[in-house]
C-alpha cells in the first residue's frame, strides 16, 4: 500500500525495485545485529568512546565480510545475494580461531 499514486512521478516498476532495495538494507541490519554481533551480545558501555569504538569495529568487520562475499560472487559469476553471510561469518571465525591457536586454517580453495 502506498500514497505514491501518480504513475508519471512514481512508476510501479521503480517502486517495486525500491521496495526490494529496502529489504536488502533490513538484511544488512539483521546480519550485524543477529548473526555477527550475536543475540546475547550487547555493546560494552564503559564509556561513550568505547561504545563508538565497538560500533566501528562491528561495521568494519561487516564491511570486510561483505568484501569477501563480493569477491566470492565475482569469482564464481554469482549474485552476491546468493552467498550466505552466515556461512562466510562462520568460516571466517573458524579461520581466525585456528590462526590464533597457531594452526593453519583449512580452506576449500586458495
Amino acid at each position: 500500500m502506498t500514497d505514491l499514486i501518480d504513475p508519471e512521478v512514481w512508476p510501479a516498476e521503480e517502486l517495486a525495485a525500491l521496495y526490494h532495495e529496502r529489504w536488502e538494507v533490513e538484511s544488512a541490519y539483521r546480519q550485524l545485529k543477529t548473526f555477527q554481533r550475536g543475540k546475547a551480545e550487547v555493546l560494552r558501555l564503559a564509556s561513550p568512546e568505547l561504545a563508538w569504538q565497538e560500533v566501528w569495529a562491528h561495521l568494519t568487520v561487516h564491511h570486510c565480510l561483505n568484501q569477501i562475499i563480493m569477491r566470492l560472487a565475482d569469482g564464481e559469476g554469482l549474485d552476491p545475494d546468493r552467498i550466505s553471510f552466515v556461512k562466510v561469518l562462520k568460516h571466517t571465525r573458524r579461520s581466525v580461531v585456528l590462526q590464533g591457536a597457531g594452526r593453519p586454517a583449512v580452506c576449500g580453495s586458495s
